[in-house]
């Protein structure tokens, strides 16, 4: 009989606290965030000639959609190890979360390089408004570079099928070969449908064609090695693997030993 009474009390009190629980509104839209959907950036600036050189930076709502446009404050990290400046050599667009949307994207300008500087970086922070609150530290940071040299492609849906398709890892050497098998444009194809809809600066290429692609690239790779026993192609030493696509830049393993380009290259 008491073990009975037990399991009522046990039951009821389980009831009354997901009653209590049910009735808190933890999605409301004041307490929604915004967060950089990477903790760092990388921009290639190799071939701009212009004055300023367009690129973006996307942030992700936590939260619920509203109906009204929701401004997002950033600000530079005074006491991150700056050596790019605002207004001089980069300048940050007005950023906001349009009504029923989930993701925005502020305009990142990045001012031709001064001669003789090979890379420059920034740390942006999310500001608390009246429109978001603190989020979490780890993704309201973003550390931003751009350099002259070869970087890992900054939209994720090019990566994802750089990843996918033709190796898990990166390296500088690495994304000159694409550039000369494939050419520059390799940097705007993707697989995505809807990423090609929502942004005209990218190239939509089917399944079908990464999978010839991927046999074109093993096979430019084979014959120079054959052609060249004693210098294969090389990965550069900053080459480092993924565990996924999503992973940023710097969080890969670095082996001990440079691997031979041909070495990493997936062959389906």
């Amino acid at each position: 009989m008491k073990r009975h009474i037990y399991i009522l009390m046990m039951l009821s009190t389980l009831f009354t606290i997901s009653c209590k629980v049910d009735d808190i509104d933890t999605y409301s839209i004041e307490n929604s965030a915004v967060v950089f959907q990477a903790g760092s950036v990388q921009f290639s600036m190799k071939g701009a000639t212009d004055e300023f050189t367009e690129k973006s930076l996307t942030l992700n709502l936590v939260g619920r959609i509203a109906d009204y446009d929701r401004r997002i404050d950033l600000r530079v990290l005074s006491d991150a190890d700056n050596t790019a400046k605002q207004d001089v050599d980069f300048k940050i667009g007005e950023a906001v979360m349009k009504a029923g949307e989930y993701v925005a994207t502020v305009d990142f300008l990045i001012h031709q390089m001064p001669e003789g500087v090979e890379n420059q970086n920034v740390t942006l922070e999310i500001v608390p408004n009246e429109y978001f609150r603190k989020g979490y530290p780890k993704t309201s940071k973003v550390y931003v570079s751009w350099s002259e040299e070869y970087v890992r492609p900054s939209k994720e849906v090019v990566w994802k099928d750089w990843f996918d398709f033709f190796c898990r890892g990166y390296s500088k050497n690495y994304h000159k070969i694409l550039i000369e098998v494939f050419g520059d444009v390799i940097e705007t194809y993707t697989r995505s449908v809807v990423s090609v809809r929502e942004d005209e600066t990218l190239t939509l290429k089917l399944i079908d064609w990464w999978y010839v692609a991927q046999d074109k690239l093993v096979d430019y790779v084979r014959k120079y090695d054959a052609a060249h026993p004693d210098a294969p192609l090389m990965h550069s030493d900053d080459y480092e693997t993924y565990t996924t696509y999503k992973d940023p830049v710097g969080s890969g393993n670095r082996p001990e030993r440079i691997p031979t380009i041909y070495e990493t290259l997936l062959q389906y």
